[in-house]
């Protein structure tokens, strides 16, 4: 029976990701559950067909492109309770404090997801490199128990997390190192010290500047050595 159950989830994963790459741009699975990409193109009716019940919009609104992607994705079928849309920046994003809530509330959606075992959801940005990057990279330190070394060497900077996207704009990727990474060295500290976890996230760790410990001083310090793709 495990082995059917097993086979079974192989072959449906294996579905989703040839009928979504195809459509989407910088697309691939975290888990048989939980998939990152692009944001998809209008007339997503393949997200419906490869199993998708859920979408994370992890971006501000620009050019009205969130109110046309969740007008595209009710047409296709996924309801409105099922889209989340989070209002990531990435540049002039303010205090990491409320990025770090933004990014915990995020991480709380996609665990929630995961616990289901019975849907799928996909979360991205606009590139899905450098937004999408910090939280695919989260998520791997929260469920797979990765270092955020790791996290950032296998699951970001290969994607295009800043300066791993070769053609992107030296002012984007100072940008992207400037205001996103240290978000990510923020929550990644929170889970390296347990304040977070896969089975706890309290978006509380992060206010009255909670992160600011000594696992966060150390890891930005090592930011211009360890966490820039090269």
């Amino acid at each position: 029976m495990i082995l059917v159950r097993t086979l079974a989830t192989t072959v449906m994963a294996f579905f989703v990701s040839a009928t979504a790459s195809a459509q989407i741009e910088n697309f691939h699975a975290l888990s048989d559950q939980i998939f990152r990409s692009a944001a998809p193109t209008k007339g997503s009716t393949y997200l419906k067909q490869a199993g998708f019940t859920h979408v994370l919009i992890f971006k501000n609104e620009n050019k009205n492109e969130v109110t046309k992607e969740i007008e595209d994705l009710q047409k296709v079928g996924i309801p409105m309770k099922n889209i989340f849309h989070i209002p990531f920046k990435w540049k002039d994003m303010g205090p990491i404090e409320d990025s770090c809530v933004q990014v915990i509330t995020a991480l709380e959606y996609l665990v929630k997801v995961e616990k289901s075992r019975s849907h799928k959801i996909l979360f991205h940005c606009t590139a899905g490199e450098d937004r999408t990057g910090a939280l695919a990279g989260l998520y791997r330190m929260l469920y797979n128990g990765w270092s955020v070394d790791r996290a950032f060497n296998e699951e970001m900077c290969p994607y295009g997390y800043e300066a791993g996207d070769d053609g992107k704009p030296p002012m984007v990727v100072n940008a992207i190192r400037k205001e996103i990474t240290p978000v990510f060295l923020a929550v990644a500290g929170l889970i390296i010290d347990g304040r977070i976890s896969f089975k706890n996230l309290d978006v509380n760790a992060c206010r009255a500047g909670g992160f600011k410990t000594a696992t966060f001083s150390n890891l930005l310090s090592l930011q211009k050595t360890r966490y820039t793709c090269k």
